[in-house]
């Protein structure tokens, strides 16, 4: 995995959890606190976690428009 800084327009289709930590601006504890969520739109390649860049995005919207946002991040 590269260390490069990433934004949404380079980050690939697919992002591992320290990538989306990045996008997202939060720690890597944190996202991997979020993949373990039911709802959160993520999956599992053998034992590797992979996020879609187009699902992340609209959990986000999602997320943002929920009135308890505070408890999501």
């Amino acid at each position: 995995m590269n260390k490069k800084i990433l934004n949404w327009e380079t980050a690939p289709e697919f992002l591992y959890v320290p990538e989306m930590a990045q996008l997202l601006r939060i720690s890597e504890v944190k996202a991997y606190a979020m993949c373990r969520q039911a709802d959160f739109p993520c999956f599992r390649i053998g034992k590797s976690i992979r996020i879609s860049k187009g699902n992340l995005k609209e959990w986000v919207k999602e997320q943002s428009s929920s009135p308890n946002v505070s408890s999501v991040l």
